[in-house]
C-alpha cells in the first residue's frame, strides 16, 4: 500500500505510475478536488482509498512517496519520525536544499535506521545502463560530454519559486544538476579533480577528472532555445567521436498510446518504483551523490 505526501508531482507523476504498476493506494481526501480537475488522471479517482488526513493514510500505508520542496522534506521526515520508523521511504531529489542539510539527514535516517530511496530517475533511463557498461570498456585519456539544453518551465511561465531559488533547493545545479551528480557517483567517480568552466544561473559547465575514468565534461544550459540531450565519447586526440545518445529530453520515450496524457516521467516512475532495490540505490551511493554536490559547490 502506497501513500503520497504533495499535491504537485505526486499527483500527476506518482499516482498514475502507482496505478499502473497494479499497486495500491491510500490518499487523504484534501487530494480529491486536485485530482479530479486533472484530466490525466482522474480516470484512477475510484481506485483509491480515501482517509480523512495524511497522518491517517500513512497510518495505512507501508510505502510513503514525499514529493514535496526540499526543506519541507527535511521537517516531515524530523516531525514524523515515530510515524514513519517502519515504513520504506520515497524521496526526491534533493534530498534537503543543501549539501549541508544533505548530510544531515542522511545521518539521521541512518541512525533511526529507516529505509529510503531517492528518486535520482536517470539512473533507470536505458541510455544510462548502456554508458554504465560503456564506461568499463573505456581508457582514462577518453573523454566523455553530457550536453543538457532545454529551457525551464520557471522561465518559460515566468513562475519563480522554490525551484528556481538556489536557497530553498532550487537553481540550476541544486534541482536539475543534481541529476547528474546521481549519475556521475552511480559511475563510482569520486575524490576527482573538479575544474569550474563556467557557472552561472543559466549555464554550468565542469570537467570531473578522476586518474583512473574517463574525464567527464558537463554542460547545463537551462534557458536555451533548443531541446538537447547528448553523451559523446571522444578519444584522446578528441578526433573521433561516438555518439552515446542525441535526443532532445533525457526522459525521451518510445511512443506508448497509454502514456500520451501523461507526464514524460510516469515510465521511469514505475520503474523506479518497481527496481527501487537494484545494485546503485543504497546509502552509500546517497553519500557519494551529496559529497560530489558539496565538492562542485565548493569548486
Amino acid at each position: 500500500m502506497y501513500t503520497i505526501v504533495g499535491k504537485g508531482f505526486g499527483l500527476y507523476g506518482y499516482l498514475p505510475a502507482i496505478m499502473m504498476n497494479q499497486s495500491n493506494l491510500v490518499l487523504s481526501s484534501e487530494y480529491k478536488l486536485n485530482i479530479e480537475k486533472r484530466k490525466d488522471i482522474n480516470q484512477y479517482i475510484n481506485r483509491i482509498k480515501w482517509t480523512q488526513s495524511i497522518e491517517e493514510s500513512i497510518h495505512l500505508s507501508n510505502n510513503i512517496i514525499l514529493a514535496i520542496p526540499p526543506k519541507e522534506q527535511f521537517k516531515f521526515l524530523h516531525e514524523k519520525e515515530i510515524n514513519i520508523s517502519n515504513k520504506t521511504i520515497f524521496l526526491e531529489k534533493p534530498i534537503a536544499s543543501s549539501p549541508k542539510e544533505s548530510f544531515i539527514l542522511l545521518k539521521f535516517l541512518e541512525e533511526k535506521k529507516i529505509k529510503f530511496y531517492v528518486n535520482y530517475s536517470f539512473i533507470y533511463l536505458d541510455w544510462f545502463k548502456n554508458l554504465y557498461h560503456k564506461i568499463n570498456s573505456l581508457k582514462p585519456d577518453a573523454m566523455i560530454k553530457i550536453s543538457w539544453e532545454f529551457k525551464a518551465h520557471f522561465l518559460m511561465t515566468n513562475s519563480m519559486n522554490w525551484k528556481s531559488d538556489f536557497k530553498l533547493g532550487g537553481g540550476i545545479l541544486r534541482f536539475y544538476g543534481i541529476h547528474l551528480m546521481a549519475v556521475l557517483a552511480a559511475l563510482n567517480y569520486e575524490n576527482c579533480k573538479i575544474i569550474k568552466l563556467k557557472n552561472n544561473a543559466e549555464t554550468i559547465v565542469y570537467k570531473i577528472i578522476n586518474s583512473n575514468k574517463p574525464i567527464i565534461k558537463i554542460s547545463i544550459n537551462i534557458n536555451s532555445s533548443r531541446d538537447i540531450f547528448s553523451i559523446n565519447i571522444f578519444d584522446k586526440n578528441i578526433k573521433n567521436k561516438e555518439i552515446l545518445i542525441d535526443i532532445k529530453d533525457p526522459f525521451e520515450r518510445q511512443k506508448n498510446i497509454k502514456l500520451t496524457q501523461l507526464d514524460r516521467r510516469v515510465e521511469t516512475l514505475r520503474n523506479y518504483l518497481i527496481e527501487k532495490d537494484n545494485f546503485i540505490q543504497n546509502l552509500i551511493f546517497n553519500k557519494k551523490v551529496i559529497k560530489l554536490w558539496s565538492d562542485i559547490e565548493a569548486g
